[in-house]
């Protein structure tokens, strides 16, 4: 037996009811559809529509069905036969219907399941009256005062969309619109191209014409302000300091406002001065090869790429933990890290030729640091940013750019570094004085010159601290090397001892702990070093004056294994009497027997004579 939905289902269910469950393609209810009797296939109907419930009607006629389906059938046929007379007489226009009627009609239609063309026309009826009734209105008071741009376009495309582009209000604003985009191309164009200021008031004034609100409007009023001002302003920016932007903006404002060239000569020569600066600034802080601006680089972690006059990188440029200065360090070999892929000299990252090529893998400073990892190579160097001028050039650079009067960017950063410089110089003179008054470390010495290595603007005594500490390691290890034992070295065919050639020349080591103002304490470990060093010389020369009448003693074994300083003659003259001592009884073996002829001595004085000359010729 056919099922119908109820009248009270949706439009979809009551489809799918007609035709015993719709067949699903594509994710998507297929329509029942039939086909009307007559012709060779028919007319396709849709069930859910009028002429396809009359359909199922006749058939079950012809069918002979009675049930209570048919009768829904029927009921909701003349139901939808009287709504649509009903809409056909609203859709009439020579029927005057209201707006109440419409919204009627409509509600009437949600309880019949069907599909009927009459309804998308009453709805578009009822938008129209609706926009009649309220947004024309609204439209003609809009029309009557200064409205927006937007506002008139949305009103005018939503009644285009309902046909009523001839009612008497959208044609008056479709004209003001039209009216104003022809304004606002003519001001785009006067504004890109530098229009003069008689140019400017006349789209001003055409704008008021047109009355509507133009947000481009503001662009050329606040052209015409700053074109008008321009004078005073030009005067205040050279009579007190300003910033290079400011100069630039009322340059850029008066080539817009056609300016005369005469006008603008003054701030055109500060701009040329202060691009003439900012180029001596680049060369002075900017490494070779670098493509990127001061302010760039000034504010960068040191790790960019360098370029050579080809356009390629080479290792004579600088890396990051250079300034590219050196040739002692750009001439090295590079190590690049595995983790980073950057390059560096050898030297900068405390790396040597023979630990590189024994190396796998290598991590480099800045990798470690990231991977909480310890350097390999003793304490990791810091990124040089620039080529680190001196703090003498630097602070005579900023006294040019304070002269200019203008507020340069770079000479901001600049100032904050030579700033760094010039504390550190002040940290630099104070411990200068306790250098002098022997109160100073090296140790704190140290410290201080390390933070001094860290800046990108050197100070003068940054040099003199470096080279002080240089010879206070030197001269620590040339104390130290006092209570070494000479070390034998080869060099070349001849082997050496390393030794101080005298205690003299030992005591000028005093001599340079005055001059090097050592502190007491390091001092008095050398002069209690000298004092040990002058006794045990005296003892070593009296052992050797003894060794010269008689054999060495147990004593000259003693002074040579105990001695505190060791001094290269003593100490080596003490050596070599203990060797003969060792040699001569092999020797005495080996002595020719003197000839049968010659007399017998009777107190052996040509023995002992032949016996020294034996030592000689040892």
């Amino acid at each position: 037996m056919l099922k119908l939905a109820s009248t009270t289902d949706t439009h979809d269910s009551a489809s799918a009811s007609a035709t015993d469950g719709a067949t699903k393609r594509t994710g998507k209810e297929k329509q029942p559809k039939r086909f009307e009797k007559g012709g060779a296939r028919g007319r396709e109907v849709a069930l859910n529509s009028l002429a396809g419930v009359q359909m199922l009607i006749s058939e079950a006629h012809e069918l002979h069905i009675a049930c209570s389906e048919l009768e829904q059938l029927q009921e909701m046929a003349a139901r939808a036969q009287r709504w649509r007379i009903a809409a056909r007489e609203a859709l009439d226009d020579a029927h005057e219907v209201t707006e109440a009627q419409l919204d009627a009609l409509l509600k009437e239609l949600a309880g019949l399941p069907l599909r009927l063309q009459e309804r998308g026309l009453l709805q578009r009826k009822l938008s129209r009256k609706r926009w009649l009734l309220a947004r024309r209105q609204q439209l003609g008071a809009a029309l009557d005062g200064v409205p927006h741009m937007a506002y008139l376009k949305e009103a005018v495309s939503e009644a285009s969309e309902l046909g009523l582009d001839d009612v008497d209000e959208v044609l008056r604003a479709q004209v003001r619109i039209e009216a104003a985009e022809e304004w606002i191309e003519l001001a785009k164009d006067a504004l890109s191209a530098e229009a003069n200021i008689h140019v400017l008031k006349g789209l001003r004034d055409d704008a008021a014409l047109l009355r509507i609100s133009l947000e481009l409007l503001e662009a050329v009023q606040q052209r015409i302000e700053d074109s008008q001002d321009w004078g005073n302003r030009a005067v205040a920016a050279l009579e007190k300091p300003t910033s290079l932007k400011h100069l630039r903006t009322l340059l850029t404002q008066a080539e817009r406002a056609a300016v005369p060239l005469a006008q603008r000569a003054q701030l055109l020569e500060r701009e040329s001065i202060a691009e003439w600066w900012q180029q001596r600034a680049s060369a002075a802080f900017i490494k070779f090869g670098c493509k990127l601006g001061l302010i760039e680089v000034l504010q960068s972690d040191g790790h960019f790429d360098l370029v050579g006059e080809d356009g390629n990188w080479c290792a004579t440029l600088a890396c990051s933990f250079c300034t590219g200065e050196d040739l002692a360090e750009t001439s090295q070999f590079m190590i690049g890290c595995d983790e980073c892929g950057r390059w560096y000299h050898g030297p900068c990252v405390g790396v040597g030729k023979a630990e590189a090529d024994a190396l796998d893998d290598y991590l480099c400073p800045t990798c470690a640091s990231a991977k909480h990892k310890e350097y390999a190579f003793g304490v990791p160097p810091m990124p040089k940013l620039t080529r680190r001028p001196c703090l003498r050039f630097v602070k005579a650079l900023l006294q040019e750019a304070a002269d200019l009067g203008i507020e340069i960017p770079e000479a901001l950063l600049i100032s904050d570094a030579c700033e760094k410089a010039q504390h550190w110089q002040k940290r630099a003179r104070a411990h200068l004085v306790a250098i002098e008054e022997a109160r100073a470390s090296l140790s704190a010495t140290n410290t201080l010159v390390q933070d001094g290595s860290t800046l990108e603007v050197v100070p003068e005594l940054l040099g003199y601290l470096q080279r002080y500490v240089q010879l206070r390691e030197e001269w620590s290890e040339s104390v130290n090397e006092l209570r070494n034992a000479p070390q034998e070295q080869k060099r070349g065919a001849a082997v050496i001892t390393a030794a101080w050639d005298g205690l003299e020349s030992a005591f000028g080591l005093e001599a340079q702990a005055a001059l090097l103002h050592i502190p007491e304490q390091e001092s008095t470990r050398l002069a209690s070093a000298l004092d040990t060093g002058t006794q045990w010389q005296a003892a070593a020369r009296s052992a050797l004056n003894a060794s010269s009448h008689a054999p060495p003693s147990a004593g000259v074994q003693q002074l040579l294994a105990t001695s505190d300083v060791h001094v290269s003659p003593e100490f080596e003259q003490l050596k070599l009497a203990v060797g003969r001592q060792e040699m001569l009884p092999a020797l005495q073996d080996h002595l020719i027997e003197p000839p049968a002829s010659m007399p017998q001595p009777d107190d052996n004085k040509c023995a002992v004579s032949f016996l020294h000359a034996q030592e000689e010729v040892l």
